[in-house]
């Protein structure tokens, strides 16, 4: 198993707390196999995965540590 985390900030706000919850709500709703488990924080989110599934199922010329990354840069970008 691996993990990734993308942590918002080192303070806990509401603003900040939305956007993670808005986060894991899309990343739920575009879902990838070889995701296990979202857990959030109250302004980070981690993401666990098997890197197997991941190397299998996607086409990713990197690790899928970065592919897992770039997933939740995108969660970043589209989470309203």
């Amino acid at each position: 198993d691996s993990a990734a985390t993308i942590d918002l900030s080192d303070h806990i706000s509401e603003e900040l707390n939305r956007k993670v919850l808005a986060m894991r709500r899309w990343l739920s709703e575009n879902p990838l196999e070889g995701i296990k488990d979202l857990i959030i924080g109250y302004s980070s989110l981690s993401v666990f995965y098997d890197p197997m599934v991941i190397r299998k199922k996607y086409p990713i010329t990197s690790t899928s540590y970065h592919f897992i990354k770039d997933k939740l840069e995108e969660a970043w970008r589209m989470a309203i």
